[in-house]
């Protein structure tokens, strides 16, 4: 086992927002924050970037530019160039700069619900409308894309449908069938 995994750092004394938030009797298990240590690779080239003392605007790696446009071709052979890769600093952001580009006045976004509370809020974000696809409760407890409901909630307004998956907080892992459908 790697030994990462056996010792757990006491980061309640830390700036992370998942410890600070509650009581010391609360275990936070609301946000996808690691309490493991992170690879010494990583460790390594962070002290390097922060030895030199300077926090200015990174545009990325090219390595590893290269190494996603040539994965990019081969998976899927798409047309990407190095130039064309824009990094952002996580999902949110990403979803609402997505969001902003597919927005119009009186447009739409389609959004699965329950969902992770940041999909809400993205539509009007963007200024569009938010409408919701419920997911149907199976007798088991797991939840299904209510295919019927989805397709009725498509109008012309409609301009983006934010698909969370792996889904949070449900849990599923949607099939190749169940995404191509």
């Amino acid at each position: 086992m790697d030994p990462r995994f056996d010792v757990l750092p006491d980061r309640k004394h830390s700036m992370s927002v998942k410890w600070r938030a509650y009581p010391p009797d609360v275990l936070p298990m609301w946000v996808a924050d690691m309490d493991f240590r992170s690879p010494d690779a990583v460790i390594r080239a962070l002290r390097e970037e922060v030895e030199l003392g300077v926090f200015g605007y990174p545009d990325g790696s090219r390595e590893f530019k290269d190494v996603l446009v040539k994965r990019l071709s081969d998976l899927y052979h798409w047309s990407v160039t190095p130039a064309e890769i824009v990094f952002i600093p996580g999902i949110v952001t990403g979803m609402n700069v997505v969001a902003h580009l597919f927005s119009n006045v009186g447009g739409q976004a389609l959004v699965q619900t329950p969902i992770y509370p940041p999909f809400l809020g993205t539509p009007a974000n963007a200024g569009l409308t938010r409408v919701d696809n419920p997911l149907i409760r199976l007798a088991d407890g797991s939840y299904a894309i209510d295919y019927e409901g989805f397709e009725a909630a498509i109008t012309e307004q409609t301009r983006l449908f934010l698909l969370c998956n792996p889904h949070n907080p449900v849990g599923r892992v949607y099939r190749r069938e169940e995404l191509e459908r």
